[in-house]
């Protein structure tokens, strides 16, 4: 009976450990709403800054030898922004 006591002190304090194993590894809930909030600000002031770029008609241009995939089908879309903002003379 004795070492059944002393096997299920020693799960109870594995099961505690573990639960604070969890909580430092998740953080705390305010710092990382707080980390999602600068993300979502940093994505809106580059887009909003982007935007205005091409509605300046600054088009990002990059050498072949770097565009990707997704710089290829990003053109269409940007370059049609950039002509539809500043048509020129």
């Amino acid at each position: 009976m004795r070492q059944t006591n002393v096997f299920w002190v020693g799960v109870f304090f594995g099961g505690l450990e573990f639960v604070r194993t969890l909580k430092e590894l998740r953080g705390q809930p305010e710092e990382i709403d707080r980390e999602k909030e600068r993300e979502v600000e940093d994505v809106k002031s580059w887009v909003l800054r982007r935007y205005e770029q091409l509605k300046r008609g600054e088009i990002h241009d990059l050498p072949l030898r770097d565009a990707g995939v997704e710089g290829i089908v990003l053109s269409i879309p940007l370059v049609s922004i950039a002509s539809h903002t500043n048509p020129g003379p």
